[in-house]
């Protein structure tokens, strides 16, 4: 090709995120250090890479601003790939730990049975900031949060849903897997987490329950950082990263991520006709969306 473009030179589009993924999958092959280096700049003084010092999302952006149309390899989000499972899995969990807020109980106002006055208004500030450890700790060794689940399961046994639905806004304390807000509206987010989440719901049982949650988080496509069995036990929560764009993580960059995992587990994880179509909660696409959080000792986390 030099030879015939009269050329002295060849640029190579890597990046900086090239080189930090080769750095990482060379030391994960027990490299030495020739090959700690990664991706060099100039090689045989022939190839040259001029974006190597670029992040990805610099690019991105550029590319945005001058109406440059990027070609994506779709394959490049599915994680089958050593390359891509450090990309999308392993390098968002270095740098990230995935914060997001926790609000107390209730989610909704609470009445008087008599008056059907307000007693108890609606949290709507956020109690702090936590991290997705954090939450899994809550989740899986909380003693409070254990005595709280237990009985709010309780009317469960006697078909009473009503009151288990009640007893869940009253006492559950939630958090917003997508990040943190200063207020429980969506246009108050102050920062994203990197995770989206699906939420599956009206299962036949528990055990059903609790296979789904081996699934979802053996999912290579997934990678989900977190899968718990939701309040009622007939349920799977899972909080998935996306890939991160530094910048460019909009309210509506989110919820095109949102939306995605949500056809996703639809399409692979619905039985019959319907794909699921009832089973994946709709409501998940706001990016304020709450989950409740609940004991769930077996519950599964990448930290």
């Amino acid at each position: 090709m030099i030879e015939k473009t009269n050329s002295n030179k060849i640029a190579i589009a890597h990046n900086k995120n090239d080189k930090v993924e080769t750095i990482i999958m060379n030391m994960l092959r027990g490299s030495g250090i020739a090959g700690l280096k990664g991706i060099e700049p100039i090689k045989n003084n022939k190839y040259i890479r001029p974006l190597i010092e670029c992040e990805r999302y610099e690019i991105e952006n550029y590319c945005k601003e001058k109406n440059i149309e990027a070609r994506i390899d779709r394959t490049n989000f599915e994680n089958v790939y050593t390359r891509n499972k450090i990309r999308n899995i392993i390098i968002p969990y270095m740098k990230n730990e995935f914060k997001m807020s926790l609000f107390a109980a209730p989610i909704s106002p609470v009445k008087d049975s008599l008056t059907g006055r307000v007693s108890r208004p609606a949290t709507v500030y956020p109690s702090r900031e936590v991290t997705l450890q954090e939450v899994a700790r809550l989740i899986t060794g909380d003693p409070a949060l254990e005595r709280l689940t237990r009985q709010l399961r309780l009317p469960l046994e006697t078909g009473d849903k009503e009151r288990f639905s009640e007893l869940k806004r009253q006492t559950l304390p939630y958090v917003t897997p997508c990040g943190t807000f200063s207020y429980r509206k969506s246009d108050r987010l102050l920062a994203p987490s990197g995770l989206v989440v699906v939420d599956v719901d009206g299962l036949d049982s528990t055990a059903e329950a609790e296979a789904l949650r081996r699934q979802l988080f053996d999912d290579a496509y997934l990678c989900p950082a977190l899968c718990f069995i939701s309040p009622s036990e007939r349920g799977v929560k899972a909080f998935v990263p996306y890939p991160e764009h530094p910048g460019n993580e909009t309210p509506a960059y989110i919820s095109e991520h949102i939306l995605g995992v949500m056809n996703y587990v639809e399409y692979v994880y619905g039985d019959g006709e319907t794909r699921g179509s009832q089973k994946v909660d709709p409501s998940g696409k706001d990016i304020v969306r709450s989950c409740f959080l609940c004991h769930d000792p077996n519950a599964l986390f990448r930290i």
